[in-house]
């Protein structure tokens, strides 16, 4: 019987050993990240105090000097070239490559508020100026399947610039915000991100480039972009409440706004002229036709590489039955994304059909590119 006491005790004992354990650990667990908020909250803040194209080498120099101890240039700094990466905290440590092989781990992680959580950002200085920034957040959290299989979800929200947004995913109402965009993958429905040239107006940036970094210290998990990014996500859904615009044209290449904004972010722009032009495609019962467009070039508009003016170019393009395609004769511009010159190189609304307005376009949108060569097109 005395046995059975001691041995009972002494199961006591050890119970509440581990529970003061857990208790100590969760404690711990949470100070540490309230203190990763506090610098997360800074962090941003640094961040929304840049404004590309106008923010300089010297301005961003106390930034560098706050986060030296998580940050790292990707070579020696100067006013020609510096990209400074700040990393508060990553997934890819030693913990949470234990976490992610045990999801009892995992699961017991995540209750005590620990979580694999990743805290980025980063700016690029060229020629003295920053052209470029970024910050992004993500959690991971636990779920099950239907089945009670359990999954781990990244919910993460990402803010950066980009040296141009692609025309192919403009969408209703892109005038209202041609130079910044809110979206996410079909595939990764809780990633969200925005992204912005650096011609965005900063007042538009920095309003949506919040971050909810209360997701470090709540109680309740986050468990969406909504949550993640509250005003982005608000902006979006009040684009998806406006009717459709009447004015806007059933093609972006009809639109002068749409043809600046290629002709700005395009590397290359020339004038060409149609050689030869076959049709490939001849069924009476498709909506477009293919065609095979052979092209000469005339004359370059704007040129960042040098293009053989005795090498033809040859386009494989498809028009509605209704649009009737360049004829051979005609002149038209076609522009470039990058500076091979090759069939799928060609960037939006090439070739278009060389008008005085459609110049005049072009004109303005080649005058507003102001970007240094050296800015990488991502």
């Amino acid at each position: 019987m005395r046995y059975l006491r001691s041995a009972g005790r002494a199961t006591l004992w050890i119970s509440a050993s581990l529970v003061v354990l857990v208790l100590i650990a969760g404690v711990t667990f949470k100070a540490h990240r309230y203190i990763l908020r506090h610098r997360a909250e800074m962090l941003l803040a640094d961040m929304e105090s840049i404004r590309l194209r106008q923010t300089t080498f010297r301005d961003v120099q106390p930034i560098m000097l706050r986060w030296r101890r998580w940050g790292k240039s990707d070579g020696p700094c100067s006013e020609a070239h510096c990209t400074f990466e700040v990393r508060l905290t990553d997934f890819d440590t030693s913990l949470n490559r234990f976490l992610y092989e045990h999801d009892a781990a995992f699961v017991l992680a995540t209750y005590l508020g620990e979580p694999p959580t990743a805290i980025r950002a980063n700016f690029t200085v060229i020629d003295g100026i920053v052209w470029s920034e970024a910050i992004g957040f993500g959690i991971e959290t636990p779920g099950r399947y239907w089945n009670g299989r359990r999954y781990r979800e990244d919910i993460s929200g990402s803010v950066s610039s980009v040296s141009k947004l692609n025309p192919t995913f403009w969408e209703p109402h892109w005038h209202l915000h041609p130079d910044y965009s809110i979206s996410w993958s079909s595939n990764l429905q809780s990633q969200v991100r925005l992204e912005f040239t650096p011609f965005a107006n900063p007042a538009d940036i920095h309003r949506l480039m919040v971050l909810n970094f209360s997701c470090l210290t709540r109680f309740a998990p986050c468990r969406s972009k909504d949550d993640i990014m509250p005003v982005a996500m608000a902006q979006r859904a009040y684009w998806g409440s406006l009717p459709d615009d009447p004015t806007a044209s059933e093609s972006e290449c009809d639109d002068p706004m749409a043809i600046e904004r290629i002709a700005r972010d395009s590397r290359n722009i020339v004038i060409a002229k149609v050689k030869d032009r076959q049709m490939l495609s001849k069924e009476p019962d498709l909506d477009s036709r293919s065609y095979q467009m052979t092209l000469a070039l005339r004359s370059g508009l704007k040129l960042r590489a040098q293009w053989n003016s005795q090498a033809p170019l040859k386009l494989l393009l498809a028009y509605p039955v209704s649009v009737s395609p360049p004829q051979p004769g005609n002149l038209v511009l076609i522009f470039f994304r990058d500076n091979s010159f090759g069939e799928y190189s060609t960037a939006g609304c090439s070739p278009l059909t060389l008008t005085p307005a459609h110049l005049a376009s072009v004109r303005s949108g080649i005058a507003q590119d102001t970007r240094p060569s050296s800015l990488p097109d991502y």
